[in-house]
């Protein structure tokens, strides 16, 4: 208790002055103690008020608490008054004792006072100088959030004049860390943010990016380091700022095949009833954490193929001239019309067991056009876990692709049993003509069970 009750002192009051009244308090309250009178109440209710003031309340600004300077004070000054008395009539010290450890106190006090007037805490502005760095590299951007500590989040806000979303950097478990900023990823997705900036608290001793090595690639491959500031001398801490490009990221620049570098015309069309029809075999539902559709151009949403859903991704930009929806194309043919100027993706709405599938993708487009695949990864209990991006591909030609990719292993684990299937557009215009589901061994398309 004492720890935490010292632990921000420097931001409420005076330390020395602080120390110094604890003492007095405790003094009087002793001294007072048999008498129980009203000087007794007030004192004890004084203690108790600041450590309440300490324990219990969130002080933001010191200006809150610059009015404990006039009680600490007096305290204080009771304090080298009457410690010298109540040793002499407690103990029976010396009055000439009594009367050296009296100014040992006022001395030791005054050290103290001229001691941390004079420190100066290099470190105190972390958070200020972060928060600059921030508000100048963000002038190229219109519009960005902040990912930071819970405890810092209301200071990094005020000095980037950005808006700060508490994420806990400091968890050890790194999927829990990469599942959190990924569902987080989803709240701050209705705004038309366009870059993120992590604001961390790592060890001196690490290299600058090395905590997000263990981290998916969709995390790590998209941080740019801007800067540190030392911010704590005895635990060699400092305070590091990395940029997220929520555009960049999703806006992929991959090579012109697919996986498995079957990106060539295929010989037939598939017929789009094979995207989960109404007779396919569904799996259990779950609440779905994405959102979006209000920010389309489209917000109804009408002819969208059953059974699909829209992630609310980067690609709702204002500007982005997002289409989606089921059309006719020769021979009255239906397909899956995706259309973006920037990265969009939707979602197969129902949870299937996480397995080897192949899945096997047959589109056509616009040349120029690029897009792909991923995988979302849920447990048990239908909570979201992971999120897996197969290399997409780029539509270099006329004609009719096919894009084979097989679930990975390393993607089945004991925290992924079910999958759900995202279809992502880099930029351009796709058209899906089927999406089937098959037995990696048999070859099965289970969509025709």
């Amino acid at each position: 208790m004492i720890d935490i009750f010292f632990k921000g002192i420097p931001g409420i009051l005076f330390e020395p002055i602080a120390i110094g009244a604890v003492i007095g308090l405790a003094v009087a309250a002793a001294v007072n103690y048999r008498k129980r009178g009203e000087f007794f109440w007030l004192i004890g209710i004084s203690i108790v008020f600041m450590i309440a003031w300490r324990l219990i309340i969130e002080i933001i600004s010191s200006r809150y608490a610059s009015i404990l300077i006039y009680p600490a004070t007096i305290a204080t000054a009771y304090a080298c008054f009457k410690v010298p008395e109540y040793l002499k009539a407690k103990f029976d010290f010396s009055p000439q004792y009594c009367k050296v450890l009296s100014w040992l106190l006022i001395g030791g006090l005054t050290l103290a006072g001229v001691g941390k007037s004079l420190h100066f805490n290099s470190y105190a502005d972390h958070i200020i100088k972060a928060g600059s760095l921030i508000a100048q590299d963000s002038g190229n951007y219109s519009n960005y959030a902040i990912f930071s500590n819970a405890n810092e989040t209301k200071r990094i806000a005020y000095y980037s004049g950005g808006k700060a979303w508490p994420v806990d950097f400091e968890k050890q478990n790194v999927q829990e860390l990469s599942r959190e900023i990924f569902l987080k990823f989803q709240k701050i997705f209705s705004e038309p943010y366009e870059v993120v900036y992590f604001l961390t608290f790592e060890k001196k001793s690490q290299a600058p990016g090395e905590i997000w090595d263990k981290h998916p690639a969709w995390i790590k491959n998209n941080l740019v380091f801007l800067s540190e500031f030392p911010h704590n001398r005895k635990k060699k801490r400092v305070t590091r700022v990395y940029r997220y490009n929520i555009k960049e990221a999703f806006a992929y620049k991959f090579a012109q095949t697919a996986a498995n570098g079957t990106n060539t015309p295929a010989q037939y069309s598939c017929s789009f009833e094979s995207i989960l029809p109404e007779n396919s075999k569904y799996y259990q539902q779950v609440k779905s954490f994405f959102a979006g559709k209000s920010a389309l151009q489209q917000p109804e949403l009408k002819d969208f193929p059953q059974g699909w859903d829209v992630i609310g991704t980067p690609g709702y930009f204002s500007g982005s001239n997002a289409e989606l929806g089921v059309k006719y194309i020769a021979d009255n043919k239906q397909v899956f019309y995706l259309k973006s100027d920037s990265a969009i993706s939707v979602f197969n709405g129902r949870l299937i067991p996480a397995e080897r599938w192949k899945i096997k993708i047959t589109v056509s487009g616009r040349k120029g056009t690029v897009w792909g695949c991923g995988l979302h990864g849920y447990n048990q209990k239908y909570g979201w876990m992971s999120f897996y991006i197969f290399p997409p591909a780029e539509i270099t030609s006329d004609g009719v692709f096919q894009y084979t990719v097989e679930v990975p292993e390393d993607f089945l684990n004991k925290d992924n049993r079910f999958l759900r299937l995202a279809l992502m557009l880099t930029r351009g215009e796709v058209f899906v003509h089927s999406v089937e589901l098959m037995e990696p061994d048999t070859a099965t398309d289970l969509n025709k069970n």
